[in-house]
């Protein structure tokens, strides 16, 4: 559909952040949004950015973790109950993180915070 065509556009726009430097809030929350968008297909969406996090470069990882954060908060913000994303991303969440284990060192403070 468009909506998950739209998400993997975004996606794909994470992966060229420069090795070193963070990703930009308004990257992650455009990525966020088109994830948002495509909740009628919210599992497809969910697993496009968690095989996002198992095959981005070790720089890019980081991004998806704040992705989850950011689609999840604004789910449960809007949907309130009826949050699917939340439950859908906690199903898998043990090995989407063990997926982190090789990130860059700098970014892991970053991780423990987020987590």
């Amino acid at each position: 559909t468009a909506e998950l065509k739209s998400l993997h556009e975004e996606l794909n726009s994470l992966l060229r952040t420069v090795p070193g430097k963070s990703v930009s809030a308004s990257k992650v929350r455009a990525v966020a949004k088109a994830c948002f968008d495509a909740r009628t297909e919210y599992k497809r969406a969910v697993y496009a950015v968690e095989q996002f996090i198992r095959k981005a470069p070790a720089h890019c990882r980081l991004a998806g973790v704040y992705v989850i954060d950011a689609v999840c908060r604004r789910s449960r913000a809007q949907l309130k109950d009826r949050d699917p994303f939340s439950p859908r991303f906690g199903k898998d969440l043990a090995t989407t993180l063990g997926h982190l284990d090789d990130a860059e060192p700098k970014d892991r403070q970053s991780l423990c915070r987020v987590v």
